[in-house]
C-alpha cells in the first residue's frame, strides 16, 4: 500500500497507526480485490485516494459554514452526501467523525474509535461472504 500517495492526496503530514496497519492488511479490500465498495460507500484503495476531494464536494454542495479541517483524514465517503473522517493529530486511534451534507458541524460517532470502525468493515464484509 502506498502510504505516501495517501499523505499527498489527503494533504496530511502523517497517518494514525490504526489506519496504517489497516491499509497494509486490507487497504485493497478483503482478499485484496483491486476495487471494493462498501455498500454504497468508498473506503478501500484506489478509490479512497479521492475521498478528500469527494468530501470537499459534499461540503460545497450545500450552503453551510462548515469547512473540512486541514488535518482531517477522510477515511470513507457514502453515496455522495456524507463522509467519515478523523483528525490525524488526535493520536494513533482517533475518534471517528461524520459529516452529513448541509450540517453546520461534524459529529462524533458515538463511542467509536477509528480501529473499531475499521474492524467493523472487515467483519461486515466477511459476514457477507459466508454461505
Amino acid at each position: 500500500m502506498d502510504i505516501n500517495a495517501i499523505l499527498q492526496t489527503h494533504e496530511v503530514s502523517h497517518l494514525p497507526h490504526a489506519y496504517q496497519d489497516w491499509l497494509r492488511r486490507y487497504g485493497r479490500g478483503p482478499g485484496h480485490d483491486p476495487v471494493f465498495h462498501r455498500q454504497g460507500g468508498v473506503a478501500y484503495m484506489p478509490e479512497a485516494l479521492e475521498n478528500r476531494l469527494a468530501a470537499r464536494t459534499i461540503v460545497s454542495s450545500m450552503p453551510t459554514s462548515y469547512e473540512l479541517p486541514a488535518d482531517a483524514l477522510v477515511v470513507s465517503t457514502w453515496q455522495g452526501y456524507m463522509f467519515e473522517f478523523v483528525m490525524v493529530d488526535e493520536g494513533d486511534d482517533p475518534p471517528l467523525l461524520v459529516y452529513i451534507e448541509g450540517d453546520a458541524e461534524a459529529q462524533q460517532r458515538e463511542s467509536q474509535m477509528l480501529s473499531g470502525w475499521l474492524a467493523s468493515l472487515i467483519r461486515t464484509e466477511n459476514s457477507q461472504d459466508a454461505p
